[in-house]
Parts: C-alpha cells; structure tokens; sequence
C-alpha cells in the first residue's frame, strides 16, 4: 500500500468513527490503520476515546478490542502486518 492509499484508508477510517463513534468495528480498522502506519500512540488514543464515550454510558470497551490495543502496542499483533485491501 502506498502513502497515498493510506491516507485514503484513514480518510475513510475516520470518517467511519465520525458518523458512529460506537462502532468498535471503525476504531479496530482506525486502530490497525495507525499501527500499520507505526502510530501506535494514535491507535492507543483511539481505545481511550472509545472508552469515553462508552463510560458515558456506563459501558466499557469490549476485551477483544483492549486486547488489540495491548497487541498493538506490543507489536504483537499479525493482522497489523496483513495487507489491507
């Protein structure tokens, strides 16, 4: 994947996040698109942003989703590394 299609993926990714901000499926891909990028800081944001908004509700994010956010940011995760598209 070029520079280009990346910034076209997070273009799509955070738009994605804008219209439902609950949608766990949109901050995974968001999440993995940061990681790809080597911004595991930025996927990591994402989780607490997710968290937030859920807390409000008096809900947490799923343990799948924290247990990607772990593998990220170990650089543990190997669909990180998987194409994309």
């Amino acid at each position: 994947m070029g520079a280009r299609d990346f910034d076209r993926a997070l273009g799509y990714a955070h738009r994605a996040v804008a219209a439902d901000p609950l949608d766990e499926a949109a901050r995974r891909a968001l999440m993995r698109l940061y990681a790809a990028l080597g911004r595991p800081a930025a996927a990591a944001e994402q989780l607490r942003e997710f968290e937030r908004l859920r807390g409000e509700m008096g809900e947490g994010a799923s343990a799948p989703l924290r247990e990607l956010a772990r593998r990220l940011a170990e650089g543990t995760d190997k669909e990180a590394d998987a194409p994309l598209m």
